[in-house]
């Protein structure tokens, strides 16, 4: 029989008064009578694990100050497992998950939230079980469960040999715990067994949880004051135990079992809150898709540590087209941590392979920083390892499974909305994979006519929307690479290198964010300019490309001329290093190539080029003009006219010629009335190279 006298108590760490700080369990409302009606009150952040569940609690003063929050990662009383004869899981198998789970978040040292009491580990250095603790919803008292007939503890038997001669599974066997007083049955007196469920195999000797409440009344009525029952000093302990009593006891199990428990810092939020928080989602809309999963917790503990969005903007392009830009950005960078820092390649600190994304919690930090909060995160994998490499009925798993897995969190972080959820999208990536089975096509060419992978799904509220042909390439590309998960899953002849995967995850997230940062885009450049914004437009690039030329060291070779010739610009607005006033002719500036092209702005956004912009150089050897282009009919006609001369393999020198009043004739298009000449000609844009400077040598 295994010993437990040095199974140590949570309950110091629960009081107070013995300590100046202590751990609080917050509740899932504070009113006793409400929480009458709930038989979990305590504040339950995530209940999807099979075998563990997620408490929220606080570190707290003696005088209730809050220091620190964390998140308390517990075993379950039952766990809801599909039993298996082929490959069953036993009490031992979960004790090495808990193992597992420790060492993991030891060996990843700073890296990890987890946050150890001295008492919960041995002198192995080994995670050790917790007492059996129970909690008073009416006086919020916590106390270890005692023996209805002795008083003393109750504690769990592992002993198979025992529990095998009296009917029960075995320990070591099955999934089946039972509590029982070692000192009664020592002594040979009748001694129940105690469950938190009844199973149809147990025999009559086995008395459920209610059973047990139900006879505490006896240890009350004895006095027994070495039980620890705080119920004996109560002043409602009539009403609880006594004749005529409520059946419903203000008395739950927090664990019924001994149990292992891991603390951990508070997060923010859920890995698939998050995601639909980052596609767009209001507040409310992400809280209405968890409330309809029945997670009140989850809420709770969201209002809680939510940013004030009157005060904290989420996105930078909130109102922008460049906002699939940034969701996409924001998406990859979070699958580039769970790549980097949770999934690491032939690593034996990895977590479970089972890695799916409500797994992942994540902490927004630095909400009073420059960026929107969600560009400001970290992640943390809060679970249980529940790896079944050392569990002998289990083969163990090849790596492609954990590369297959973590293809479908890609798709699902960068697809899953409020149309579409996770199984919609596993059926779309196996019907993909069927088709390019059959038809040999293209992985990215098959995706992208598939509506599942339009790239509108990437919104919470997936609408249609058009895409640059850069735009287009960089979401051909992210499905590319999600797809290249699959591909080294299934292929022997694929190697797949989380090295390489890595660094083309990290140009993919460059590229999304140069596009996203792109200098002087405006929302009408998607579209085609028109006026003074297709001027602007024109001469913006134009300075990009003199700034670029310049840094990369081929500004000594370019020459430049900027002529603005106007009525309206005034006489003085020239560079002061061309020479006095006198030196050009009245309303016209020039800029030579000593000049800093920046001087130039100012006047593209006031509109000086009212009339006239030359730009000269001396590369281009052919000359276009209007009357080149011939003329169109009818509503054709040109009411502003660009003409692109194409680079060469020499520094492209431009000439650009406005001309909105007084164009020469021979610069108007063929094939028009003369009275129609002014309107023909209200805009016109002639790139073309000049004739060589006078009074220059042409060299």
């Amino acid at each position: 029989m295994r010993e437990q006298f040095h199974i140590p108590s949570l309950l110091p760490y629960l009081d107070p008064s013995t300590t100046g700080a202590y751990l609080k369990i917050c509740l899932l409302t504070e009113d006793s009578l409400m929480s009458m009606s709930n038989p979990f009150p305590f504040l339950l952040v995530d209940d999807s694990d099979p075998i563990s569940r997620l408490i929220k609690a606080q570190f707290a003063t003696d005088s209730e100050s809050k220091v620190k929050e964390v998140f308390l990662l517990t075993q379950k009383d039952e766990y809801f497992l599909t039993p298996s004869q082929l490959a069953p899981l036993a009490n031992p198998d979960i004790e090495v998950f808990w193992q597992k789970t420790y060492a993991y978040h030891c060996q990843n040292g700073s890296n990890s939230s987890l946050i150890t009491l001295r008492r919960q580990i041995d002198k192995k250095g080994n995670l050790v079980q917790f007492q059996p603790l129970f909690f008073c919803r009416t006086t919020k008292t916590f106390f270890h469960p005692p023996c209805p007939k002795c008083g003393m503890l109750l504690q769990q038997c592992y002993n198979d040999q025992l529990l095998s001669s009296l009917g029960m599974k075995k320990y070591s066997a099955s999934l089946s715990r039972y509590l029982f007083c070692p000192s009664c049955f020592s002594s040979g007196k009748e001694t129940h067994f105690y469950a938190h469920r009844l199973q149809p195999s147990d025999p009559s000797l086995v008395k459920s949880a209610e059973d047990l409440l139900g006879s505490l009344g006896q240890v009350v009525r004895d006095r027994n004051d070495g039980s620890g029952l705080p119920c004996i000093a109560c002043m409602q302990s009539e009403r609880c135990f006594g004749p005529g009593s409520s059946q419903t006891k203000p008395i739950v199990p927090f664990s019924f079992y001994p149990f292992f428990m891991l603390i951990h810092e508070a997060m923010s939020l859920n890995g698939l809150d998050f995601l639909a928080l980052v596609s767009g989602a209001s507040p409310d809309e992400m809280e209405s898709s968890v409330k309809e999963r029945g997670e009140m917790a989850r809420i709770i503990h969201y209002r809680a540590s939510k940013p004030d969005y009157r005060t904290h903007s989420p996105f930078l392009f909130k109102n922008d087209t460049r906002l699939f830009l940034e969701t996409l950005y924001l998406k990859l960078s979070f699958l580039a941590k769970i790549v980097i820092e949770l999934f690491p390649e032939h690593d034996n600190r990895r977590p479970d392979p089972l890695l799916y994304v409500d797994r992942i919690w994540v902490t927004l930090t630095d909400k009073i920083g420059l960026l929107p909060h969600l560009w400001n995160f970290e992640l943390r994998s809060i679970s249980l390892v529940t790896d079944l490499s050392g569990v002998a009925a289990y083969p163990e798993l090849p790596p492609s499974h954990s590369l297959h897995l973590m293809g479908l969190l890609w798709f699902g972080s960068l697809l899953i909305n409020r149309k579409q959820d996770l199984p919609m999208v596993r059926h779309a990536l196996d019907e993909a994979r069927r088709r390019m089975a059959i038809e040999s096509q293209s992985p990215a060419d098959d995706l992208m006519k598939d509506s599942a992978f339009s790239p509108e799904n990437i919104f919470w509220n997936p609408e249609p929307c058009e895409l640059t042909p850069d735009w287009q390439s960089l979401w051909r590309e992210t499905l590319i690479m999600g797809w290249s998960l699959f591909n080294a899953s299934v292929s022997r002849e694929s190697l797949w290198s989380e090295e390489r995967f890595v660094q083309q995850m990290e140009e993919l997230r460059a590229s999304v964010r140069k596009e996203l940062f792109l200098p002087n885009f405006t929302e009408q450049s998607r579209d085609k300019p028109s006026g003074d914004e297709a001027i602007h437009d024109i001469l913006s690039r134009i300075v990009v490309k003199w700034r670029k030329r310049r840094a990369s060291g081929l500004g000594e070779t370019l020459e430049e001329t900027v002529m603005l010739v106007g009525e309206d610009i005034p006489k003085r607005a020239f560079h002061p290093a061309l020479g006095e006033e006198g030196d050009r002719s009245p309303g016209t500036v020039m800029l030579g190539p000593s000049q800093n092209v920046r001087d130039m702005k100012p006047a593209v956004e006031e509109e000086f080029f009212q009339e006239t912009i030359l730009l000269s150089g001396k590369a281009l050897s052919q000359e276009r003009s209007l009357t080149d282009l011939g003329a169109e009919d009818g509503e054709a006609a040109l009411a502003e006219t660009v003409i692109i001369i194409p680079e060469e393999e020499e520094p492209l020198q431009e000439t650009v010629i406005l001309s909105t009043k007084e164009a020469p004739q021979d610069h108007k298009a063929k094939g028009r009335k003369s009275g129609n000449e002014d309107d023909l000609l209200s805009e016109t844009i002639i790139l073309t190279p000049p004739s060589p400077p006078r009074g220059r040598d042409n060299k």
